[in-house]
């Protein structure tokens, strides 16, 4: 399957080829630690090659993901022209047409951004397997900014495109009924995305090393795949503790 880091996997090679013809030529300290230097780019290069952010089929069904979340900037159009008219017909056809553009968008995106998920949880755990946890922390914080990130980019803008649908539906045709049909497309798309996101074992490997959108103090516990010992457990249960009791202790709590 055709990825889109073919010139990244290009430039890693041709960087590689040209530091392994230093080699014979090096002294014996800077030839050793110039080749533990390619052994540690070589497998970032094969992390990328078997675990690539994004392929090209991902990018074609992101671009119908966003065809629908724009065609809700269509119904904002059409709607400010009839309200302009003063003439409003069929109210229930315009929320079946939200409410149809925002699942097809949601699932299309979920589905694609799983498998997004999937590939850099796995291209994470190849580095650590391969050559420890700096490594992989290093590339966590660069994946995590782009998982999470672009999940973000998908949700605000279709949130913002359903609450300015539902404002002009408002003033057209009153309040009440539409803020009720619009809690249900709005809370399934905050849902859907969180839900995405914060189940997969990606969420789990960017809390252990400290991504980007995980940053903190708290305890953290090294994820099963990620070489977790009864040690670690041991140790993430005697952390956790003293929080449990502050959490119970706290006012309001249960």
């Amino acid at each position: 399957m055709r990825t889109l880091s073919g010139s990244q996997v290009k430039g890693l090679h041709k960087s590689l080829s040209r530091d392994a013809e230093l080699l014979p030529s090096l002294a014996e300290g800077p030839k050793e630690e110039l080749a533990q230097d390619l052994e540690v780019r070589s497998y970032r290069m094969l992390a990328t090659i078997k675990y690539p952010f994004v392929r090209t089929h991902d990018v074609l069904a992101l671009a119908i993901a966003a065809a629908f979340v724009l065609s809700l900037y269509a119904f904002v159009r059409e709607l400010r022209a009839v309200q302009v008219m003063g003439y409003f017909s069929e109210p229930l056809v315009w929320g079946v047409g939200l409410f149809v553009s925002t699942l097809f968008a949601v699932v299309i995106f979920s589905r694609v951004w799983i498998s997004v998920m999937d590939r850099a949880a796995g291209h994470i755990e190849y580095l650590y397997e391969r050559v420890g946890d700096e490594e992989a922390k290093q590339r966590t914080q660069i994946l995590a900014f782009q998982v999470f990130g672009g999940a973000m980019l998908f949700a605000l803008p279709l949130l913002g495109l359903l609450l300015w649908n539902l404002g002009i539906l408002g003033d057209i045709h009153g309040w009440g009924g539409w803020l009720s049909l619009g809690a249900i497309p709005i809370l399934g798309v905050v849902g859907v995305v969180g839900a995405v996101t914060m189940s997969h074992r990606i969420t789990e490997i960017t809390g252990f090393y400290g991504g980007v959108f995980s940053q903190g103090a708290h305890p953290r516990l090294r994820p099963e795949k990620l070489g977790q010992t009864q040690e670690d457990l041991d140790h993430f249960l005697k952390e956790m503790g003293p929080l449990v009791e502050r959490i119970q202790q706290a006012p309001g709590s249960l």
